[in-house]
C-alpha cells in the first residue's frame, strides 16, 4: 500500500511539473506569436488549464490588414487546447467583436463564437470557424443578422486552401438572402489571394441593388455589372488576381497581403 501511495504521489508530483512546464512553454509561445507580428497586437496573456489543458486568455488582441485599412479587435480570446495535442487549437471568443476602418466601424455580436484550427508545423492546415445569433451593427446605419455563419478552410496544397462560408437565414436590412460561398484559393508571391469563388445568393440582383443602396457598390460598379454579367439565379464568380477583385467581370475593390500564420 505504501508502495502504491508512493507511486501515486510521484507521478502526480511528475504530471505537475509537466504541466507547469507546458504552461510556461505555452504562455511564451502565444506571447512570442503576437511579439513576432507587427500587425497583432494583445494586452495581456494568462495561461490556466491544469491538469489537461492548456487554456490561454488573451486580453484585447487585434489584428490588422494595412493594405485594405481594416482592424479586428475583441475584448478577449480564449486558446484552448489538450496538453497532448499541441497542434490543434479550439478559440472561444467573446460575444462582441470589432471591425473598423477609417469611415467605417461594425459590430458583431453573436449569442456563441467559436473556432477550431489546426496546425501542422507552422503552416495552417485547416480552420473552421462558427457563429450562431449573429448580429451586425455599423456606424454607417445599416444592420445585418444571420441564424449562423459558418466560414471553412482547408489546406489542398502547400499554398492553396479550399474555403467555403455560409450565412444561414441571412437578413440584410428587412431584406432575408441566401449566401453561400465556396471556391479554391492560392497566395501569389505577394502573399495576395488569387483564385475564383462561387457566390451562390438567392436573389443576386435584388442583392446588388441593396449593396448600391448600401454604398458597397458605387453606381458605375452596378450599372457594369448588370451590362456585363449574364442573368443567372445563383453562381456569380469572385475573380481574385494580381491584387484585385472581380465580381462578374466587375472591378470592386483590392485584395489585400495576408499575413503569414
Amino acid at each position: 500500500m505504501r508502495l502504491l501511495l508512493a507511486a501515486v504521489l510521484i507521478a502526480a508530483a511528475g504530471w505537475s511539473g509537466y504541466w507547469w512546464y507546458g504552461s510556461g512553454a505555452e504562455n511564451r509561445a502565444v506571447r512570442g506569436w503576437f511579439a513576432a507580428r507587427d500587425w497583432a497586437g494583445f494586452d495581456t496573456a494568462r495561461t490556466a488549464g491544469f491538469p489537461n489543458r492548456l487554456d490561454t486568455r488573451v486580453q484585447a488582441p487585434w489584428l490588422v490588414a494595412p493594405d485594405i485599412d481594416l482592424t479586428w479587435s475583441a475584448p478577449f480570446v480564449d486558446l484552448l487546447r489538450l496538453s497532448y495535442r499541441p497542434g490543434h487549437y479550439i478559440l472561444a471568443l467573446p460575444e462582441t467583436q470589432f471591425w473598423r476602418s477609417t469611415d467605417l466601424t461594425v459590430t458583431l455580436n453573436s449569442d456563441t463564437a467559436q473556432a477550431s484550427v489546426v496546425f501542422d508545423g507552422d503552416p495552417l492546415q485547416r480552420a473552421s470557424f462558427v457563429f450562431d445569433g449573429v448580429r451586425l451593427t455599423s456606424d454607417a446605419g445599416w444592420t445585418a443578422r444571420a441564424q449562423s455563419l459558418r466560414i471553412a478552410t482547408d489546406r489542398t496544397g502547400p499554398a492553396t486552401h479550399r474555403v467555403g462560408l455560409e450565412a444561414e437565414a441571412l437578413v440584410v436590412g428587412n431584406q432575408p438572402f441566401a449566401l453561400r460561398i465556396t471556391g479554391d484559393i492560392t497566395l501569389d508571391a505577394q502573399n495576395r489571394p488569387a483564385g475564383t469563388l462561387v457566390a451562390e445568393i438567392g436573389d443576386w440582383p435584388e442583392a446588388l441593388r441593396l449593396a448600391a443602396r448600401l454604398g458597397w457598390l458605387s453606381a458605375d460598379q452596378f450599372d457594369g455589372f448588370l451590362a456585363s454579367a449574364p442573368l443567372r439565379p445563383t453562381g456569380i464568380p469572385i475573380v481574385l488576381k494580381d491584387g484585385l477583385v472581380s465580381l462578374g467581370g466587375v472591378t470592386v475593390g483590392e485584395t489585400p497581403r495576408l499575413p503569414v500564420f
